[in-house]
């Protein structure tokens, strides 16, 4: 009995860390643990997987006539060793697997010939390789979203990890060659194609011989006439030699390419520093010209050798013959339009109409013409048959489209045949346009304001006064949403085509204040959507889709003296470089969202006559190209994809071709460069002439710093035609949203690399680093060295990084704070309140509980009044609008509901989070004050009313930061939502976008949380001295209580958003997901 007395007697031993610490302390390495997670989840949808740089050669026919071919050099950058790589092309017909796995082959018909097989090999010349097959969907026009053409594509994986160069031949031939002999010697990494060609290759700039020549270049490709080099190209090598002579010699490691002829030397030199450069020529040197000067130099006729310095990249011509020491002349040069000598904005004066398109003076000519004469006559006649269809039409069932195009054909077959009966109907169309209140978007309403304006202008003369007055009321109502959503519309091809509509009506109507806002919207379009050298960022495609509105706006306005886009020195690069671009059967490359479609080569016909006073020969090229085109009407085999706009029964932009043509303007072929690099556009094209049987290889790097439209995660992606057939394409374009619209802008989609196994992260690369052009070979240099390397990953971006950060020093600061508490718990002993004091604390707990209906009510109104400002935002923000009007008008009755019920959903759902923040906290504060107090759970006072008070500084800190909010945050939330809704990017790019804008949101969430943090620690201090007499601890350490409870609460709460974001992210980008604009 004493000894049992005696045990209930003994003290337990004291520990100097409790369970309730232990849990504590336990909740800590659980939240590090999931930060830890969270960096390796961050790691994981945000990849870093390097990028490369690829090398293309375009090697022409040599002595023997061994056809032309590439070579694709691929030098890749990982970020580690063991990141497999895949190389990937997609080719046309049927494709085989040779059994060594090193060599594929695709065949396909020639469109010259269809009982020509034109093949592709692809030949792995390093590393080894495993080659598997697969099939993707090819839309060469939106005809085909919902019924692909499946087209055989490879991967090619090297057999072992870690290889920094892939060197690829591709080699196209006709029926009638035959692929010559290839041997190559690992061991000594020479390989040698045909019997004149040679490549080199090894992984570093060490002296290597092989074949009697002598080189520490890691690349080198010559070609030899026998005895001599007759043209080389070295890149990253100081020295190259062979048994009999030293061909280049230089201090510093330089690239280097040279052609040898009989009577010049002539190439390009790159270096990185000024450099002293020895190369071999035969005979005494009469003229050394460097960049187009003469350049001093040194000749020693006993080593043949010629020696300079040089400083800068440049190109280098050494004569040794008297009679040609010129060098080659340059082509000519692309052309540069005179100013133009209209003013530069809406017209000064109107005339009687009809004036857009015609006036009273050219009439009788365009009518003789149309009458009479072909083409015209020809064109008219499907113009006249078409509107001959709809003259008894039910104006009622006739849909939107299909109205504003029948009103402008009969109004143009009226006035050409002076018939009333078509301008009555087109009069009837025009009257019932206000019968349509919807359209599909605004780009059809842009679209019918501008049909509607130049049938209106076409029979002005034909109206009554009041029907003049009827339908130009009518019209003007017709455009006024155009007008309401103009600022609202992003600035690529929607605004343009909007604009043109808006620029229209404004020229019938006589309201300059409508045409110089078209004008506006036209120069931004072209302002942030084409390139200085004529590109269109978003894709030929839709260049072309611009312009079939663009061009009648900006006819019209030429024509009444306004200003001149044709004019326009942007405008005449775009006619150039679209020249350029175009394959041997004037099909556009398909990169970015394009389609074959024959609307960029209508573009350009329509565009001849008026850009002729300004680059004729342009104007020649445009109308050639136009008239190759029709030739593809009969030679298309396999579909109607590559046929011109004749194959149709019926073309929409007939009136506008009419009027616009010219028919002295000469058809020309182009006597224009056959390697042409446009580094701001991002485009090179390779070709071997301009026949429809040339070899051609087209090849896209952009490094546009700005936001890119209808952009695809194509780097350093070609294309490849030879002898009248296309052999290695791009996915094409289904319409945005369309069939498999996230693959066909993803990176395994085109011809280039996968790395990790993951698609590029970026939508720019580094552009082009380099280029040349000999008469051996033409070369070419696209650089993507970080493309695959997500913008949200920590190498690239420090923000996610900043957040781990911040809640470890939470996690760091809540532990300090926990020992320090339980050490001066174990050091002292708390003493429970006395009877008399505990009227005191029931004051104090009574005060609290008088606070929390008042405290409830405050925070529950500023939260009412935050979230129905983000909900009225959401569903009247005027982007949210042009979205949701411009695709779905129906939606918009429901905006009332749809905001009751966000209101619904949302605020219960935020007051549950509160409520659980609040016990949580509580719970926290409470077990902190055990272990910090040596009390038991009964003996602790409740706290819930002193976590409540700490909140009330916070809660009228949030209803005085309502009104900043609206002014600062607002427009940067606008920012987001106007990208998300109106800027069609798929998630990757919103992605980007977001990480990309997070400088100013940081700045300005530092600039809150400075306002922010004084009311906070005013609430840690009323907290901790209520909390300091229920306990009857010092207020410091009752305030350290509080702190420790919030940076916990604090880091469970940022550590849970930031999953279900990344996890939202997450789930979006599996499930494919893209914003549909």
């Amino acid at each position: 009995m004493d000894k049992k007395n005696s045990s209930a007697k003994k003290k337990p031993k004291r520990r100097f860390f409790s369970r309730q610490f232990e849990t504590v302390f336990l909740v800590l390495i659980v939240l590090s643990a999931f930060s830890v997670v969270l960096f390796i989840v961050i790691d994981n949808i945000f990849p870093n997987n390097g990028g490369f740089t690829r090398n293309i050669l375009f090697i022409k026919p040599n002595q023997d006539g061994d056809p032309t071919y590439f070579i694709a050099i691929d030098d890749i950058y990982p970020t580690s060793d063991n990141i497999p790589v895949d190389w990937i092309l997609h080719g046309r017909g049927n494709l085989t697997v040779f059994n060594n796995n090193q060599s594929a082959v695709w065949s396909v018909n020639s469109y010259l010939n269809s009982d020509n097989v034109v093949k592709l090999y692809a030949i792995f010349i390093e590393p080894q390789v495993t080659i598997s097959e697969s099939t993707g969907p090819f839309y060469p026009t939106q005809t085909y979203k919902h019924n692909p053409i499946m087209l055989p594509f490879i991967k090619a994986r090297p057999t072992q990890t870690g290889p920094t160069r892939f060197i690829t031949i591709l080699y196209p031939l006709n029926e009638s060659q035959t692929l010559p002999t290839i041997t190559t010697n690992a061991a000594q990494g020479v390989t040698y194609i045909g019997s004149n060609d040679l490549l080199f290759s090894q992984d570093s700039a060490a002296s290597q011989n092989f074949d009697n020549f002598t080189t520490n270049a890691p690349l080198l490709f010559l070609r030899s006439d026998g005895e001599n080099i007759s043209s080389f190209i070295m890149k990253k090598g100081s020295h190259l030699s062979d048994q009999n002579r030293t061909y280049v010699s230089s201090q510093n490691t330089i690239s280097i390419n040279l052609e040898y002829q009989s009577s010049n030397i002539s190439g390009m030199i790159w270096v990185s520093s000024p450099t002293q450069i020895s190369l071999w020529v035969p005979d005494d040197p009469k003229q050394t010209i460097f960049n187009g000067e003469n350049l001093s130099d040194s000749y020693n006729p006993a080593t043949h050798m010629d020696t300079f310095t040089i400083v800068e990249n440049g190109s280098i011509f050494i004569s040794h013959d008297p009679v040609k020491s010129q060098p080659p002349p340059l082509p000519p040069p692309a052309e540069k339009p005179e100013p133009p000598t209209v003013k530069n904005g809406p017209p000064e004066t109107y005339g009687p109409h009809p004036y857009l398109y015609f006036n009273e003076t050219t009439l009788p000519t365009l009518r003789n013409q149309v009458l009479t004469q072909q083409p015209w006559q020809g064109w008219f006649a499907k113009i006249e048959t078409n509107a001959d269809s709809h003259l008894d039409d039910d104006i009622s069932t006739v849909g939107s489209s299909t109205r504003f195009i029948s009103a402008l054909d009969l109004a143009f077959t009226g006035v050409m045949r002076l018939n009333m009966t078509y301008i009555n109907k087109s009069k009837a169309f025009l009257l019932a346009m206000d019968d349509i209140t919807d359209y599909s978007s605004h780009l059809e309403r842009g679209s019918a304001c501008g049909h509607y304006s130049v049938a209106f202008d076409m029979i002005y003369q034909n109206l009554t006064l009041a029907e003049q007055v009827e339908i130009a009321n009518k019209l003007g109502n017709h455009t006024l949403p155009l007008l309401e959503k103009f600022d609202y519309l992003p600035r690529n091809n929607h605004i343009a085509i909007v604009a043109s509509g808006l620029g229209l009506s404004g020229l019938v109507l006589e309201k300059n204040d409508w045409v110089s806002r078209a004008i506006t919207g036209v120069d931004d379009y072209f302002a942030t959507s084409f390139a200085s050298d004529g590109g269109n960022y978003e894709g030929y495609s839709y260049a072309g889709f611009f312009l079939h509105t663009g061009l009648k706006f900006f006819n019209a306005l030429k024509n009444l003296g306004g200003k001149n886009y044709f004019a326009e020195p942007k405008f005449i690069s775009f006619i150039n470089n679209t020249i350029y671009c175009l394959s041997p059967l004037m099909i556009i490359p398909l990169f970015e969202d394009s389609g074959t479609q024959a609307e960029i080569i209508e573009a350009l016909l329509w565009s001849a006559a008026p850009i002729y006073p300004h680059a004729p020969l342009l104007s020649n090229y445009s109308q050639w190209i136009w008239e190759m085109r029709q030739l593809n009407d009969v030679l298309s085999y396999d579909g109607t994809y590559l046929e011109s706009h004749e194959i149709l029964s019926y073309y929409s932009g007939l009136v506008t071709r009419v009027c616009m043509y010219s028919m002295n303007i000469t058809a020309v072929q182009p006597i224009l460069d056959t390697t042409v690099v446009n580094r701001d556009s991002g485009l090179a094209f390779l070709r071997s002439d301009w026949n429809q049987d040339a070899l051609y290889l087209s090849i896209t790097c952009k490094s546009k710093s700005q936001y890119q439209y209808h952009a695809h995660y194509d780097e350093n992606s070609f294309e490849i035609w030879a002898y009248g057939a296309w052999l290695a394409t791009n996915p094409g374009y289904p319409g945005f949203g369309y069939g498999e619209y996230d693959y066909i802008t993803s990176t395994e989609a085109s011809n280039t690399l996968l790395l990790n196994e993951e698609n590029q992260q970026q939508v720019n690369g580094d552009g082009f680093q380099e280029h040349f052009s000999s008469p051996t070979l033409d070369g070419v240099v696209a650089s993507a060295n970080s493309i695959y390397s997500s913008p949200g990953h920590f190498a690239m971006n420090n923000y996610f990084l900043g957040v781990l950060i911040f809640i470890l020093t939470n996690l760091v600061a809540a532990l300090i704070i926990l020992i320090y508490l339980r050490r001066r718990a174990y050091k002292t002993n708390i003493v429970l309140l006395p009877a008399e004091e505990q009227k005191g604390v029931a004051a104090v707990r009574s005060k609290n509980l008088s606070l929390k209906i008042h405290l409830t009510l405050i925070f529950g109104l500023s939260l009412g009044i935050i979230l129905s400002l983000v909900s009225f935002y959401l569903f009247v923000n005027p982007y949210v609008q042009v979205y949701v009007v411009g695709k779905h008008e129906e939606i918009m009755s429901l905006i009332p509901i749809i905001q009751i019920a966000l209101l619904v959903l949302v605020i219960p759902g935020v007051l549950l989070i509160l409520f659980f923040k609040f016990k949580m906290q509580n719970s926290l504060v409470r077990r902190i004050a055990i272990f910090s107090s040596n009390l038991k759970a009964p003996q602790i006072p409740p706290l819930k009313d002193t976590i409540k008070y700490s909140y009330l500084p916070q809660t009228l800190f949030l209803i005085i930061f309502i009104p900043i909010m609206i002014f600062l945050y607002v427009p940067l939330v606008n920012g987001v939502v106007n990208h998300i809704f109106t800027s069609g990017a798929s998630l990757v790019d919103i992605e980007n976008f977001m990480i990309n804008t997070l400088n100013t949101f940081i700045l300005l969430f530092a600039l809150t949380l400075l306002l922010y943090l004084p009311f906070k620690i005013i609430g840690i201090y009323l907290g901790g001295r209520d909390i300091s007499e229920k306990l009857r601890q010092p207020t410091s350490d009752s305030m350290l209580m509080l702190t420790a409870s919030y940076l916990l609460t604090l880091t469970v709460f940022i550590l849970v958003i930031f999953f279900l974001s990344l996890v939202l992210f997450y789930a979006l980008n599996f499930l494919g997901i893209s914003f549909i604009v």
